[in-house]
């Protein structure tokens, strides 16, 4: 898709872009100055809006193929008016549009040309994601030239291969189009969107004005099916197709062309693209300017537009099929054939016929109108996507028709075999058809991870492309991006296994055959995704050299070496061995760092010229295994910080819709019911002291490890369980697993990441606590119209904790924990590659890194860390509880354990947990219950997010003292609504609101101090040599209080009424808000070993 000069000559293109981006070429040996000089273009013009605006219509009629149809149709049929689907998947699809935008005009290419620059030395990486580009496009294709099939069959009566062959013939017609270039195709697509708009319109009015429609359209129901999530009966794949039908892996590859195209357009030309401009001097500067910005800008809003219009589109189609056929088990004679079918069973060639039955002809009419318009328009997108896959892959420049050829005629072979079989079978013929385009959808959402992972891996991380400043991603937007991707592959796998379950049970499999298979797919992807993870992580050019002990440490070339041709380079086993010996030195009294080696005492010197102190201290290298670059290492150790967060939250919310389920599969009663709640987080209260022991005798990395396998084996059992002993068996070890790794992983990341960036981290634990609750209220929706529909609930938990299990096997151990064990060689290979390496990439020249740049960075961390184990050790004898009790160490222990106690004691699990019985007391039904609780997951995600994003900027106390303070206010809004409640006759809707808002405005303040802040706290004020033990204490004082809170809460509320119990927090809270002020210390500027000291000191 790029331009080129060829082209540019041939097609014209010269003097329509050269007017849409303001851009005069002089004529042929004119002398005077170029109006293509930077400095005299305005940043924003008439010319770049009108080049600029209408351009996405081409990708936004690839959201309308006959697949997306085909998910309106089930959509229609099977749920009703159920819009939400689409409004997500439109709010989804602009967050990875927009990304893919921003980063084709910062880098000035397309996403496949970005792959092959950054991944260009790997050919079975390259040709593998070709592949699966290319597959996308000619499955879409298949999709497109069948839609446009039935069209054709209903509209002129050939047959479906027929119609096929025409569909074939017409996409080369079209692109004769390409000669006037891309606007005259952006203009055809726009008038293409308004037919298909005009179409669903007609089709809605017809259908409600039919009297044939029996169902009443309630505004306030439509509105909400639009934000609530919902899905009942064995059908929700159809739901989730809709996100295959709005997010198709080609589209993306076709925005990321068309945005590179336009960027390529408003930098300063070369001659190579303008033969115009042979006569402008090369070595004229650059200005940078604010164009690129406007061209990114104008770009996204064309494609919010354009999106939404088809999502326009899909909603009124969905509203006008469910008016026209308001039950699934609707009966409709199909006439002509003397045919009589359940609307459940119709596909989109009988639909035609019994809309001309339930609604009249004209409905027919604009039925098919629809269908021929949405294949003819996406078969023109589809060609478009594989043309720029094949020239960015492949560095080939494709002309359009050549690149139509070869996707058609992939397409054509499948596409006329499955219409000659289906047209054998009798009088079904569209079925067999239908579930092609439909099983085509779920291959669509199947495939996203290939192509998400690698756009934001280049939009996120330094060091492959040199992005443009201007449009680098704040922090707030890489979470989301990487909570994106997991979601992503969370979803592609559940819609995978879940779909192969139906296929094979539908031919006559059994259930056992069908979920092992299905089990062993799935187990399959996920180690699929996991390589292509790994593989893209990797060095780009694979510069990395084995230290002995299994751990790949790279090599850091010296300032001086590019200037000593043919010189032996030193081996980076000398490197960690001298850096060895120079905290060994630091250790003992008698020594100094000069004396390790000769000369300066520098780190180089010592290099070339190793000491002989311990020239076997390599060889204690422990078998840690590869870390990655340290941009994919930053990647991945933000996901692996929100994969225990992520688990607890999940099995937050997941049992509320999973236990009405259970309570009927096992019969349970209601102490049964409580057991089945509680017995996770009796299983969490036993973890705790086990982590805590763990983590300090056995290591960080072997807790996390330990933690992930207990917690995906459980999840097992619990979703094969057979009887209610085994359920609660798995429940107990999801607990263990939840409470090792909620103490583990946050002290884990601490200790890896740099000290100005921990804080975030241990935060984005919280923030995936509250993506985990939303998750969870999304699953429990999804699956809880579906017989046993608790067993995914509790079992797809696994994937997530699968994923951490694999995450931590890559990661090395913590050095500090190592440098605790005297492992001084371990620490030091662990800091060459997590701390060294990124100064290494970050300086864009390898050869050019100064020696100076990165030893003073190691010896820092190095000295900092021996000196303060030192210093511990040398106070502190012994390592058990009983340190704990200590003089230095008491306050210390009430900071950490006063903020826990209060954390839960001031009512946020029992706000959390009975959510929905709190709205019920304050006077909301029981379905407006469910739904207002959701606005607590929005809250508590929102004040997350604000934490996490200036945790490290403001520091830890404000805070907590702002998060303590308005979940005071949320308390004294409940308390004077129950005191209303209890104490007077008013019981009007205001009330209710009122309740509302003081339960949002808890759960959010809870978020943004006591969630995130709490255990950022604790893993800071320990010393090292106590911190695992001291930490399993805080945990096992906040699950006990957890305990006390879920167990006690209905209880208190019979015995003592609504406003007495509130009361009781709101004083909790005024303590609690003391206690902060009074206790709680600042320790933001401080690195992990100095957050103890300073807390000592502030209290002494």
């Amino acid at each position: 898709m790029r331009p080129s000069r060829k082209a540019f000559e041939e097609r014209g293109d010269y003097a329509e872009i050269a007017a849409d981006f303001e851009f005069h070429a002089s004529a042929a040996g004119t002398a005077s100055p170029s109006p293509w000089e930077p400095a005299r273009r305005k940043a924003l013009s008439a010319q770049l809006v009108s080049g600029v605006v209408g351009i996405a219509s081409i990708v936004s009629a690839g959201c309308l193929d006959p697949g997306s149809i085909q998910a309106d149709l089930q959509t229609a049929i099977h749920f009703g008016p159920a819009t939400w689907p689409y409004v997500w998947s439109f709010l989804v699809a602009i967050a990875v549009h927009m990304l893919t935008i921003h980063t084709a005009v910062a880098a000035k290419m397309d996403l496949a040309s970005m792959i092959r620059q950054r991944y260009g030395r790997r050919p079975r990486l390259m040709a593998a994601l070709c592949g699966i580009a290319m597959l996308m496009v000619v499955v879409s294709s298949v999709q497109e030239m069948v839609g446009t099939a039935m069209a054709l069959h209903l509209l002129l009566g050939v047959p479906t291969w027929s119609g096929i062959l025409m569909c074939f013939l017409n996409s080369f017609t079209l692109l004769l189009l390409e000669h006037w270039g891309i606007r005259a195709l952006s203009h055809l697509m726009m008038i293409f969107l308004a037919i298909l708009l005009m179409a669903a319109i007609e089709l809605l009015r017809l259908s409600l004005q039919s009297a044939a429609t029996d169902t009443a359209f309630s505004t306030a129901h439509i509105l909400t099916d639009m934000v609530v999530p919902f899905s009942h009966g064995p059908h929700w794949l159809d739901l989730v197709a809709n996100f295959g039908s709005m997010l198709m892996t080609h589209n993306i590859f076709l925005q990321s062309a068309l945005a590179a195209q336009l960027a390529c357009c408003q930098h300063t030309p070369n001659a190579r693209d303008f033969p115009q401009l042979s006569a402008l001097s090369p070595s004229t500067p650059r200005r940078r300017s604010s164009r690129g910005q406007w061209v990114a800008r104008l770009t996204v809003w064309d494609m919010v537009a354009m999106l939404l219009t088809a999502v326009v589109v899909n909603v009124l189609l969905v509203l006008a099929l469910s008016a026209a056929f308001p039950t699934s088990s609707t009966l409709c004679p199909l006439g002509l054939e003397d045919v009589t079918f359940r609307c459940e069973d119709l596909g989109m060639m009988e639909v035609g016929r019994a809309l001309r039955w339930r609604v009249g002809a004209a409905a027919e009419t604009w039925w098919t109108v629809l269908l021929l318009v949405s294949g003819t328009a996406s078969s023109i997108t589809a060609v478009m996507a594989g043309q720029g896959i094949l020239e960015g892959f492949l560095s080939l420049d494709v002309p359009m028709w050549k690149s139509a050829a070869l996707t058609r005629f992939a397409a054509l072979v499948p596409a006329v075999a499955v219409a000659t079989l289906a047209t054998s079978t009798g009088p079904s013929t569209g079925i067999p058809l239908d579930e092609l385009i439909s099983d085509i959808n779920l291959l669509q959402v199947v495939s996203l991870p290939f192509v998400l992972v690698p756009l934001v891996l280049l939009a996120t991380t330094p060091g492959g492309l040199e992005h443009d400043g201007d449009f680098l991603l704040s922090p707030p937007l890489k979470v989301a991006a990487y909570v994106g991707v997991v979601i992503s592959v969370l979803l592609a796998l559940l819609t995978g296994i879940a779909s192969l379950v139906n296929r094979l049970m539908s031919i006559g499999a059994g259930p056992a055959a069908s979920y092992g298979t299905s089990a062993l797919v799935g187990g399959a992807y996920v180690v699929i995704i996991g390589h292509f993870c790994r593989c893209l992580m990797q060095p780009p050019d694979g510069d990395s050299c084995r230290v002995p002990g299994g751990f790949d440490a790279p090599y850091i070339p010296l300032a001086e070496d590019s200037d000593r041709e043919g010189e032996h380079k030193p081996p980076p086993q000398l490197i960690v061995r001298t850096a060895c010996n120079l905290v060994a030195s630091t250790s003992s009294p008698r020594d100094s760092p000069g004396t390790s080696g000769s000369g300066d005492g520098s780190l180089h010197s010592l290099v070339l010229s190793p000491g002989p102190r311990d020239p076997e201290i390599v060889e204690e290298v422990p078998g840690t295994p590869h870390v990655p670059e340290p941009f994919a290492f930053g990647c991945a150790l933000k996901l692996f910080a929100a994969t225990a967060g992520l688990l607890m939250g999940y099995n937050i919310g997941v049992i509320s819709g999973a236990l009405s389920q259970i309570g009927e599969y096992f019969s349970l009663s209601t102490f049964q019911k409580e057991l089945c709640v509680s017995i996770i987080v009796m299983g969490a209260l036993v973890g705790s002291p086990i982590g805590g022991w763990s983590m300090d005798i056995l290591g960080r990395r072997f807790t996390v490890l330990f933690a992930a396998s207990v917690y995906w084996q459980g999840c097992l059992i619990q979703g094969f369980a057979s009887s209610f002993t085994m359920l609660l068996i798995g429940g107990f070890a999801v607990g263990i697993g939840v409470g090792v790794g909620v103490l583990a992983v946050p002290m884990y990341v601490g200790e890896l990441a740099p000290s100005d960036r921990r804080g975030a981290l241990v935060a984005i634990n919280e923030l995936a606590i509250s993506i985990g609750i939303l998750f969870a209220f999304v699953i429990d929706a999804t699956f809880s119209g579906m017989p046993e529909g608790w067993r995914y609930m509790l079992g797809l938990a696994t994937v997530p904790s699968f994923l951490q299990f694999c995450i931590a096997a890559v990661f090395p151990e913590s050095p500090w924990w190592l440098l605790s064990r005297s492992n001084p060689a371990g620490a030091v290979a662990v800091l060459l590659d997590i701390r060294v390496r990124a100064l290494w990439l970050a300086s864009g020249d390898a050869r050019g890194l100064p020696e100076a740049a990165w030893t003073p960075l190691l010896l820092q961390e190095l000295g900092l860390m021996q000196a303060t184990l030192r210093s511990q050790t040398t106070h502190h004898a012994g390592n058990s509880l009983r340190d704990l009790l200590q003089p230095e160490l008491r306050r210390p222990l009430i900071v950490a354990t006063g903020l826990c106690f209060f954390q839960q004691m001031t009512g946020q699990p029992t706000l959390l947990s009975y959510a929905a019985s709190i709205f019920q007391l304050a006077g909301f039904s029981t379905s407006s219950a469910g739904i207002a609780s959701m606005s607590l997951g929005l809250a508590k995600l929102a004040g997350t997010l604000i934490t996490v994003c200036n945790v490290d900027k403001f520091g830890r106390r404000p805070f907590l003292i702002v998060g303590q303070a308005g979940m005071l206010v949320g308390l004294l809004i409940l308390l004077v609504v129950f005191l209303l409640l209890d104490y007077s006759t008013v019981h009007s809707p205001l009330v209710a609101a009122l309740a509302c808002v003081g339960l949002v405005i808890f759960t959010g303040c809870y978020s943004f101090g006591y969630g995130p802040i709490t255990w950022v706290v604790v893993s800071e004020i320990f010393p090292m040599h106590i911190r695992g033990r001291a930490g399993s204490i805080c945990n096992t004082i906040n699950w006990a209080c957890n305990i006390v809170m879920s167990l006690t809460f209905l209880s208190t509320v019979d015995t003592l009424g609504r406003s007495a119990t509130f009361l009781g927090y709101t004083l909790l809270g005024v303590v609690a808000l003391l206690f902060i002020f009074q206790v709680v210390p600042e320790t933001k500027p401080k690195a992990v070993a100095e957050g103890h000291t300073a807390l000592v000191c502030n209290f002494d």
